[in-house]
């Protein structure tokens, strides 16, 4: 068969072309452009020939060989999709669409498994995404009505952000041919596309979940601090707002009971404050009480055990008391806070026993609080109550002078003993 010498010319040039190709140094582009035209051109006269000299058609083949060891060139070009968008190949046109040698040589086999599970990726994909749009929702919703910074607010808007792109790669044609082009520069073959995609999706996920796990609380612990702040500075009705704020960002914000609980006392209303404290308590581990502070965790004892010596519930009392003291360690005791919340715990537990008239238990407990610090009055002022009612009147009357003369806090029950012991040593006096 004679050759064609229209096709001949064509291959020549189609040869010249990929010869300057293998020859360049540096950026090749162009070159890379002038080989897909010109095996463009060699295709147009192939379509309109009814028969092809063998000599041509090995020819062709052994420049399509060597074509193909340019995939790799060819796929990377950062101008391919743009001149795909111009031209519009066929798919047919295989050399407009070079799969690049994968990354590892295992991935250029096809598993036949792998592709008849097609449809399970596509429903792991869709299912990692519908959880990213829950915690987005989740986020979002927590903080509706906060007043937030362009610092606080950046997060989020990473995670709608983030989910948005998420979906439109999953669902838009535009989406898909950008998840092609990564998949082309990480070198993972066309037949992966679902794969890619579901792996894709899953780590979308745990961007979106590990920034929710963060960030929340990061915002929480904020508005705990803020809430001290006011808390300090006597602004009740902010710092109440700003506790129930935290716990709106991350129910598990342990310290923002016990700051509701703080300004519940403060407010009288006392169940609300029971119910700050026992939140708080439920929620820790007493072992090793994860997620809040010590010095917290023991203060919530105390406050909790108080009211309910005011309530008369000296067993529920007992039990966090009692708890509390024996979780303080010799260690725990170089904090100046928590050697004050011992006496503390000491005293309320000699209290609790002086309501049931159970004075030796009571003074044993009274003694260890006044020998923890002898400056303050509220134990002196139950050893003074516990001696009375041993019929100890006259050792008595020193422990009432200390009552008066030692530093006491803020506490109603403390005032009333205050009066009490000026009205034993006024009636002591000649």
């Amino acid at each position: 068969m004679i050759s064609s010498p229209v096709l001949h010319e064509a291959l020549e040039r189609y040869d010249r072309a990929l010869t300057n190709l293998e020859k360049a140094k540096g950026d090749r582009s162009v070159l890379v452009l002038e080989v897909l035209t010109q095996r463009d051109a060699v295709q147009l006269v192939l379509d309109d020939i009814k028969a092809i000299p063998a000599e041509q058609v090995m020819w062709l083949g052994k420049l399509d060989d060597r074509l193909n060891h340019h995939k790799n060139a060819i796929a990377t070009t950062t101008q391919l999709e743009t001149w795909r968008s111009l031209v519009h190949p066929p798919e047919t046109a295989w050399w407009w669409y070079p799969e690049p040698p994968a990354l590892f040589p295992q991935l250029e086999k096809r598993y036949v498994l792998l592709d008849r599970l097609d449809w399970l990726w596509t429903f792991i994909t869709l299912f990692f995404l519908t959880f990213a749009v829950t915690v987005v929702l989740d986020s979002l919703n927590r903080i509706v009505g906060e007043e937030l910074n362009t610092q606080e607010i950046l997060p989020i808007t990473i995670q709608v952000l983030l989910t948005i792109a998420g979906g439109s790669a999953a669902l838009t044609e535009s989406g898909r041919n950008f998840l092609k082009a990564i998949m082309v520069r990480l070198r993972i073959p066309k037949h992966f596309s679902q794969e890619f995609s579901a792996i894709a999706s899953l780590i979308l996920l745990l961007i979106v979940q590990g920034i929710h796990a963060i960030y929340l609380p990061l915002l929480a612990s904020n508005r705990v601090q803020t809430g001290h702040e006011y808390y300090s500075a006597d602004r009740l009705d902010s710092a109440l707002r700003a506790y129930r704020q935290a716990l709106a960002l991350q129910p598990n914000t342990l310290e923002a009971y016990y700051g509701l609980g703080l300004i519940y006392e403060d407010f009288q209303r006392t169940e609300e404050a029971i119910a700050a404290y026992q939140e708080l308590i439920a929620r820790s581990v007493a072992s090793n009480r994860p997620g809040i502070n010590k010095l917290v965790w023991l203060r919530a004892h105390n406050n909790l055990g108080r009211l309910y010596i005011l309530q008369e519930d000296y067993q529920a009392a007992w039990i966090l008391l009692k708890r509390a003291f024996d979780a303080i360690t010799g260690e725990d005791l170089n904090n100046p806070d928590i050697q004050t919340e011992k006496y503390n715990l000491l005293k309320n537990l000699g209290w609790m026993w002086l309501r049931q008239k159970r004075f030796i238990e009571a003074d044993e407990f009274l003694q260890q609080a006044i020998a923890q610090n002898s400056e303050r009055a509220a134990a002196h002022c139950l050893q003074a109550q516990v001696l009375e009612g041993l019929q100890r009147a006259e050792e008595a009357t020193p422990a009432w002078e200390q009552c008066i003369a030692g530093d006491r806090k803020s506490l109603p029950e403390e005032a009333e003993w205050a009066a009490m012991a000026r009205e034993q040593l006024e009636q002591g006096e000649p």
